[in-house]
C-alpha cells in the first residue's frame, strides 16, 4: 500500500513539473508582435519597432525580427522561467532571456545583456 502511494507521489510530481515547462511553452508558441522595447532605461519610440516581431513555433523553432532577422531553436527550461534560443546565424552561441511575466495575450522578456539590460514588451497577435 505505501509503495503505490509513493509511487502515485513520484508520478504526480513528475508530471507537476512537466506540466509548468510545457504549459510555458504553449504560451509561448505563436506570433508576438513588439510593443515596447527598452535598452539601459531607454524606451524605442514606437515608429521604430511597429515592424518587430518574435514568432516561436511548436516545433521548437523561431523567427525574430528586431530590425535584421534571426532565426533559429528555442527551448523553456523545466521551471518555465528561462526562453533559450540558439540562432542559426551565430552558431555555437546562445541567448538567455527570462520570462518576466507571461499570459495568455503578453509576455515580458528581460535580458541581462552585460552593461546594456534590455526588456521587451510582446502582445499576441490573434490569428
Amino acid at each position: 500500500m505505501k509503495l503505490r502511494f509513493i509511487l502515485a507521489l513520484l508520478t504526480c510530481l513528475l508530471f507537476a513539473c512537466e506540466s509548468k515547462m510545457d504549459a510555458t511553452r504553449k504560451l509561448v508558441t505563436g506570433r508576438w508582435q513588439v510593443k515596447e522595447i527598452s535598452l539601459k532605461g531607454q524606451v524605442f519610440p514606437p515608429p521604430v519597432i511597429q515592424n518587430y516581431y518574435f514568432v516561436f513555433r511548436s516545433d521548437s523553432t523561431f523567427d525574430i525580427f528586431l530590425g535584421t532577422p534571426d532565426k533559429g531553436k528555442w527551448e523553456v527550461n523545466p521551471e518555465g522561467t528561462i526562453l533559450k534560443t540558439y540562432s542559426e546565424f551565430n552558431v555555437g552561441n546562445f541567448n538567455e532571456i527570462d520570462i518576466d511575466s507571461l499570459t495568455q495575450d503578453f509576455m515580458v522578456l528581460k535580458n541581462e545583456m552585460g552593461d546594456s539590460p534590455v526588456r521587451f514588451v510582446l502582445q499576441r497577435v490573434k490569428e
